[in-house]
């Protein structure tokens, strides 16, 4: 047996129950925190109920314990797989309506662990750096663990302790300190963050240090204008702050004239807030897609319960809640709504329920702040959802024009949201793109931390680095080339490289070359007809500058914003291969283009290694680092379905790829059916897709 004292004395099993137990006790301490946050924070009758409850029952004003509703399985989660929904055992009137868990989808949608739909707790003090730049700003934060978690994917970010912060902040070791008005930061800087005399102190300390090592200090201030009385003595204490809205720009100035006032508006971190869903997302299509999702229950039920949105709505309403805490109980205050209760989410699970067909309606007067609307307006839009709002004329800063919808309370039970969510439109489609484009160019994470360093004087150099890209064109018609000249110097991306190879007609490389412009990023090749496709694009491989490859074909059309696009999805995935589903085609038979609503249901969907047998997009869009094609080259003996076997090759090594939209290309089919290898029918295409005119309206209809 040994000597006990030598001897472990906590078993594998014991190990594994002692680390359930604190997940479990960590999970129920951020609810509680959460809980107690939106508690202080709030002005609202309803979220402050629960204080007067208690108040009542300590001073003897015993109340009874509302009655549970029948535990019946609520039609809300009628079609989404049981693997994604909650364990409910025995509940309490107070215990919390929970209904999903959507750790499983979110894991494979992320690189970093999930727990009860949130990311990994962080040790304290420990920096925290969720992406791959090796000179990624050190930034040390007094901040939310939400914005920590938002921030690391673009810095590296060390939440200060109050007790030893003392231990780690050095000028040398960070770019600036960046503080959060957050109510209650991590590291133990306490409740009502900012305004308690002892907090106030202790930050006035951590200030004059800063000053002594001159390390620069930013507040960035997400509260609206009437919470910032509290964090005014900080303002004037930091080199620089940064208001949330307009609204709080014009507070400062006027009641802090001497601070440095800039505007940071809400933004996304795009790798957690993004239209990409895996395959359980996707089987979730069914019960959501065409639904509208109203997050906030005390809203509903308090004082929108009286402007009918349930009856409004029908069973297209989902109610959920990512902002605060509502129990099996308080279902009884609006039992017209409390069937279509999706109950108690994260902000990250909400984002994958906006991933599968469904929009979001936006109430005015909620219990949230105003710059939150507007952050939840941009994540809704940075996961492809339609917006609603009941605000007239509303607009959100930092969504382009038309982007939301109007709601109108007063319609006919159903007809309005039929109308906005139900039929999977072209310009809907349309619409959503652009805001999802915009969001990640304009208002992701990164942005926000390039303005700060471009202010205080940063270089921002790493910030503006422009990976390279290099098209690979195989092509055994040198007729075509000038047409693939043109499409390449229309390309929009700015660091661009085009390796061509001619295959079969040595002749044509002096002539391809003479067409080329002066400094032209173009590299022009001549490989033998006895080479396979898979050897030709290996060669243009090998003559490639770029860490990032794109195949193209020779005849297929692609827009202006292609590459830009492809390499937003890079950016927001980090999947070492992607592509697009062929959702346009041009057919030379008829002239027409038709769009494919099945290869439409392709976009924006994750193939994972572990998952997927094939993927489903064009050969002419696949893409991805070049390290895959280092280890996974194509076919040099296939003459045939060289593309499909590559693809299978790479996700048996484990590489992962995303299907992007379906914009910005429309695969080309030419009259001779003996022309190429895509062996189905024209009338085939044409039955399971929509004619949407001439082929003239490429550029209007696919291109955007």
């Amino acid at each position: 047996m040994g000597d006990p004292r030598t001897r472990d004395p906590q078993s594998p099993a014991d190990v594994q129950r002692l680390r359930r137990r604190v997940r479990e006790l960590e999970r129920a301490l951020d609810e509680r925190e959460q809980e107690l946050a939106t508690l202080l924070a709030s002005k609202s009758f309803r979220l402050t109920a629960p204080l007067r409850w208690m108040r009542r029952v300590l001073t003897g004003r015993q109340l009874p314990i509302p009655a549970l509703p029948a535990r019946t399985e609520a039609p809300s989660v009628s079609g989404i797989p049981r693997r994604l929904r909650a364990q409910i055992g025995e509940v309490g009137a107070n215990s919390s309506h929970r209904l999903l868990d959507l750790d499983r989808p979110l894991q494979q949608l992320l690189s970093v662990p999930v727990d009860s739909g949130r990311l990994a707790r962080l040790s304290p003090g420990t920096e925290c750096y969720l992406g791959s730049a090796p000179d990624a700003l050190r930034v040390a934060t007094l901040a939310s663990r939400e914005l920590r978690e938002e921030l690391s994917f673009d810095a590296r970010i060390t939440p200060l302790q109050r007790q030893h912060w003392h231990d780690s902040l050095r000028r040398e070791a960070y770019d600036f300190l960046l503080i959060e008005s957050a109510w209650e930061p991590e590291g133990g800087w306490g409740t009502a963050f900012a305004s308690a005399p002892d907090s106030r102190r202790d930050i006035e300390l951590l200030l004059q240090h800063c000053r002594a090592i001159k390390l620069p200090t930013v507040l960035w201030a997400r509260e609206d204008a009437e919470g910032l009385e509290r964090v005014a003595w900080l303002a004037a204490a930091v080199d620089h702050v940064y208001a949330i809205d307009p609204d709080g720009v014009t507070w400062f100035r006027r009641h802090t004239p001497d601070a440095r006032v800039g505007l940071l508006e809400p933004a996304v971190q795009p790798r957690l807030y993004n239209p990409v869903r895996c395959k359980d997302l996707d089987e979730c299509r069914g019960a959501m897609e065409g639904t509208v999702l109203v997050d906030g229950w005390w809203d509903l039920a308090g004082p929108w319960a009286s402007r009918g949105i349930p009856d409004i709505l029908g069973d297209r309403l989902r109610v959920l809640d990512s902002r605060s805490d509502y129990s099996w109980g308080r279902l009884q205050d609006n039992p017209s709504a409390a069937p279509w209760s999706l109950g108690v989410v994260t902000p990250l699970e909400k984002s994958a329920l906006l991933r599968t067909g469904a929009a979001e309606l936006f109430l005015p007067n909620g219990t949230g702040a105003n710059w939150r609307r507007t952050l939840g307006m941009l994540r809704a839009a940075a996961c492809g959802a339609p917006i609603l709002s009941e605000v007239p004329g509303s607009v959100c800063p930092g969504l382009p024009a038309g982007t939301i919808t109007e709601f109108r309370s007063g319609s006919r039970r159903g007809s309005q949201s039929k109308a906005v969510v139900e039929a999977d439109t072209l310009a809907q489609e349309r619409r959503a793109h652009l805001a999802m484009r915009h969001v990640m160019d304009q208002h992701s994470m990164a942005a926000r931390l390039r303005q700060i360093a471009s202010d205080l004087g940063i270089p921002t150099v790493r910030f503006d680095v422009v990976p390279r890209v290099a098209h690979l064109l195989v092509t055994m018609r040198p007729s075509l080339i000038p047409s693939c000249l043109e499409r390449f110097r229309k390309d929009l991306y700015p660091n661009l490289e085009l390796v061509i190879v001619i295959h079969g007609d040595s002749d044509a490389v002096s002539q391809a070359r003479g067409l080329l412009r002066p400094g032209e990023a173009v590299t022009v090749l001549a490989a033998g007809r006895e080479r396979s496709l898979g050897d030709c694009l290996n060669m243009a491989a090998a003559h490639m500058e770029a860490d990032v490859w794109m195949k193209l074909d020779d005849d297929d059309h692609y827009g202006p914003q292609y590459t830009r696009d492809l390499m937003l999805y890079r950016r927001m995935t980090n999947a070492p291969l992607f592509g697009k589903p062929p959702v346009f085609l041009h057919l030379e038979q008829d002239g027409q283009l038709y769009r494919d609503g099945n290869w439409g249901r392709c976009a924006n969907l994750l193939h994972s290694a572990e998952q997927t047998q094939s993927v489903q997009v064009a050969g002419g869009t696949l893409g991805g680092d070049r390290s895959v094609l280092e280890a996974v080259p194509f076919s040099s003996t296939r003459r045939g379905g060289s593309d499909s076997e590559f693809v299978q090759r790479a996700l048996q090594m484990g590489y992962d790829l995303v299907g992007a939209d379906g914009f910005n290309f429309v695969r080309y089919r030419g009259a001779d059916n003996n022309a190429h290898t895509w062996r189905v029918a024209d009338h085939a295409l044409r039955a399971r897709a929509n004619a949407l005119g001439p082929a003239d309206l490429i550029d209007s209809q696919a291109f955007i």
